[in-house]
């Protein structure tokens, strides 16, 4: 469709499709039992209002961001002061919480149909790249393609 390759749309498309990856991931972990109540977001893509505010619509769950920048210093410095306490991670980051953004980014409910739709689409086109046990994908050449190799030499 003309338009639909502009540097915005495909920005919004990059960080959609990243979010997506990520919501199918915790689809999994609620599978299995698990509830996201919140999310934490780190790192450079965190600090985009835009993205922020798309992770909280597609979740459905408020999101907020660490206060300190450098997200990975921080978790190793915490990891390190559990272990140095001699308590568990989870113990003591529940006891010692690192700053958070005191207002989170709320999601639109209005958004959440559009956003499962999304992610149900590109779970399908997922599906058809992805590899099976024995190393095939979905997707296969017909048996007269030539190799790559073949074609070089």
């Amino acid at each position: 469709r003309p338009g639909s390759l502009r540097p915005g749309v495909l920005f919004r498309a990059a960080m959609e499709g990243a979010t997506y990856s990520l919501l199918n991931g915790a689809r999994r972990v609620e599978d299995l039992g698990g509830a996201i109540k919140e999310l934490r977001l780190v790192g450079g893509g965190a600090q985009n209002p835009l993205w922020r505010q798309i992770v909280a619509d597609a979740f459905q769950v408020p999101v907020r961001c660490l206060e300190e920048a450098e997200n990975a210093a921080l978790g190793a410095a915490l990891q390190a002061a559990a272990i140095h306490e001699g308590v568990a991670v989870k113990d003591y980051i529940a006891a010692n919480p690192p700053p958070v953004s005191a207002e989170p980014v709320l999601p639109d409910p209005g958004k959440a149909a559009a956003h499962q739709a999304a992610l149900r689409g590109m779970s399908s086109w997922a599906r058809l790249f992805s590899m099976d046990d024995a190393g095939k994908g979905a997707l296969s050449l017909p048996p007269c393609a030539l190799a790559l190799d073949d074609v070089c030499h």
